[in-house]
């Protein structure tokens, strides 16, 4: 009996292994992964994005270290000494700053809290054109979370030898030092600016973060208290033009260029500047007007005669503590279709001539020229 149950069991080892097929297995198909998703990206690395609070401004940062810290754009706390920082969870907390580099825009802050959430940093380099990339930060300071924007990857440049990721993902002020991540939640770059034309208007859809392969190069010396700055460069040297016959002296940057129209038009100076910025200076007959009444014929023909024209300040004053004098500031236009120009002007009343000061450029430019243009204004000196 023992031995007919063998030889059964040794038939059909044979059988299955000659005769038969085996049972097929069939393995579970694998489930695929989920594609990264936008809403777990922000989740994953929003926690750890910070406001950065100055007292000149305001901007962005992220927590990259449970020792606290943060990393943000250099420019957002340039020339502060007191910075504090408002975490995801609206605790404020003082901030110390311990480095900064201006070539590349960068630095660190130090805060100290227990339990911190941090970010994860990336790998830039694996970045490709078209890639979707998303932006976290406080634009504009508006109060509440953290406002979010996504675009893609649009190039990659270099400047100064620092590598950026140039993107139409929306970037506003406020967003300086905030993260620009991956859909795996990696910050890739540091978000830090928006290209402009003259007069401050945005270009549309040119933004720049930081490459973070670069960062990373230099938060180690800024976490060790080592700061690189631009060098400052020298002050540049001014001249003194004297005009005896009309009696007043002005000073003006040895780089603008003087050009004296008095043998033109009797007592009448241009100093032209960089792009449209101008000075003029010119002496007429007072003819027994006061300048404050002057100035009024001034502002009432302009406005009538010029498409726009605007006063936007006026002030009456004693010009060196001695003459009547009134400064004031307008915008106009020369003609239809014409660019808008903006001025400074002061005029003042001495021995029978108005003296008139007047610096202009296009409105566009002005304010890159206003210290300047005031600076020089302000330079003028009659002379017996």
């Amino acid at each position: 009996m023992k031995i007919l149950c063998i030889s059964i069991a040794v038939l059909t080892l044979l059988v299955g292994t000659a005769g038969c097929s085996k049972p097929s297995i069939t393995s579970p198909t694998p489930t695929p992964a989920s594609p990264p998703s936008v809403a777990s990206a922000i989740a994953n690395t929003s926690p750890a994005v910070v406001r950065v609070i100055t007292k000149t401004g305001m901007g962005s940062g992220m927590i990259i270290d449970k020792a606290g810290y943060v990393l943000t754009n250099s420019h957002v706390v340039e020339g502060n000494q007191t910075v504090s920082v408002v975490l995801s969870d609206g605790r404020e907390l003082s901030a110390s700053i311990l480095g900064r580099d201006e070539i590349t825009d960068l630095a660190i802050l130090r805060i100290s809290s227990e339990n911190l959430p941090v970010v994860t940093l990336g790998d830039s380099d694996k970045l490709e054109q078209a890639e979707e990339v998303i932006a976290i930060g406080y634009p504009l300071d508006l109060e509440g979370s953290v406002t979010i924007s996504k675009g893609i990857v649009s190039a990659f440049r270099n400047y100064e030898g620092v590598d950026y990721i140039q993107t139409d993902t929306a970037i506003n002020p406020g967003n300086s030092g905030g993260p620009l991540i991956n859909l795996e939640g990696e910050v890739v770059g540091i978000n830090v600016m928006t290209i402009r034309v003259a007069g401050g208007l945005p270009i549309e859809g040119m933004n720049f973060a930081i490459a973070i392969n670069s960062a990373k190069q230099i938060i180690p010396k800024l976490i060790a208290g080592i700061s690189i700055l631009r060098p400052t460069p020298e002050p540049e040297p001014w001249l003194t033009y004297t005009n005896g016959p009309w009696g007043y002296l002005i000073q003006y940057p040895s780089t603008w260029k003087l050009r004296d129209n008095t043998s033109v038009q009797a007592g009448q100076v241009y100093i032209e500047g960089p792009g449209s910025a101008v000075i003029t200076i010119r002496r007429i007959e007072a003819l027994g007007t006061t300048v404050s009444h002057f100035v009024d014929l001034q502002i009432n023909g302009n406005s009538e005669a010029l498409p726009v024209y605007r006063v936007l300040s006026r002030m009456e004053l004693a010009w060196q503590g001695i003459y009547p004098a009134c400064e004031w500031t307008e915008v106009h236009q020369a003609g239809v279709g014409y660019p808008l120009l903006k001025a400074k002007h002061l005029y003042l009343n001495s021995n029978g001539y108005f003296y008139m000061v007047t610096g202009v450029a296009l409105e566009s430019e002005y304010e890159s020229y206003s210290s300047t243009i005031y600076t020089i204004i302000n330079s003028f000196r009659l002379i017996e």
